[in-house]
């Protein structure tokens, strides 16, 4: 049926992963999508640019069907959405997962910034939130331990390794307001991006300019739900949703979302688009860890 890279027979395969089943990809209405985080202008730009000079759209986002209705949640992807909506797409192809899945996990970015630290930050932090001065906990390689009790919604690490915890409320819409006021400052940095590490050495290998580190108390699965339906957004790179078997590279060309036809009839053109791949093999699963050096 396809192929995968791993060592012959897949010793070490975790069994939840079926291999020989393929993710669920589905057509839908752009309207029927709910977002749960704010688009990042700086992100879905080059997207759009991308995507109307190839005329690909390459990787699926990432949904969640909500079962008391026809829309889905959108968990990943939300600057290729916004690209293609203003691209002038009428459908989008979405990897439909299970929000209740147990392999899809969620957990939060870091942000590190460069080019606002100290005094500055500190006094612009001040504008949305309350903090205060804590002691931190490193290891001996020089990796940050963040560690969240009841109190306290972020933690910011400066490059001199001062620590301040961000207090926060008992209130979900008050965590989301709190959140967003913090990121709010990181976009006031000459820099910020969202990394999976808080090593402190190689922050300030990778990031010349590098003047602090925030980490973010984790949402649940179920919160994102709430705030969703509500209508409220995250901001843009604080959840991060971890997909079992994301599909990556599928290439559908634009013009198969802008041109007439139900969802329905496209669903029906894209299982055949499937087919076509699994007879000539052009499907392969990557086993291990991945990185894309060029996406």
């Amino acid at each position: 049926m396809f192929s995968y890279d791993s060592d012959g027979n897949g010793p070490g395969i975790r069994p939840n992963l079926e291999v020989g089943k393929l993710p669920s990809l589905r057509v839908i209405d752009v309207d029927s999508l709910i977002l749960h985080e704010q688009p990042d202008e700086e992100r879905w730009k080059p997207l759009e640019h991308r995507i109307r000079a190839d005329g690909l759209l390459k990787h699926p986002p990432i949904a969640a069907k909500d079962h008391g209705s026809r829309t889905h949640i959108l968990l990943d992807g939300v600057n290729r959405v916004e690209a293609m909506k203003r691209l002038g797409a009428r459908r989008l192809l979405v990897q439909e997962v299970d929000l209740e899945d147990d392999s899809l996990v969620l957990s939060t970015w870091h942000h590190v910034m460069e080019g606002l630290g100290g005094e500055a930050l500190m006094e612009k932090l001040t504008a949305c939130a309350r903090f205060s001065t804590v002691e931190g906990r490193f290891t001996a390689a020089g990796d940050f331990v963040p560690d969240f009790d009841r109190e306290t919604e972020c933690i910011i690490v400066l490059n001199d390794r001062s620590v301040y915890a961000v207090h926060t409320t008992d209130d979900l819409q008050g965590r989301l307001e709190i959140v967003t006021g913090v990121v709010g400052v990181v976009h006031e940095a000459a820099n910020r991006d969202r990394v999976s590490y808080t090593n402190m050495g190689d922050l300030a290998k990778h990031y010349s300019d590098f003047s602090a580190l925030v980490c973010y108390k984790a949402f649940t699965k179920d919160d994102v739900l709430t705030l969703s339906l509500e209508g409220r957004k995250f901001p843009s790179g604080v959840t991060r949703f971890s997909i079992p078997k994301r599909a990556l590279y599928f290439d559908l060309p634009f013009s198969f979302f802008e041109g007439e036809g139900s969802a329905e009839a496209k669903q029906a053109e894209l299982d055949e688009i499937v087919r076509a791949k699994i007879r000539g093999k052009k499907i392969r699963f990557y086993v291990e860890p991945t990185f894309i050096f060029d996406d």
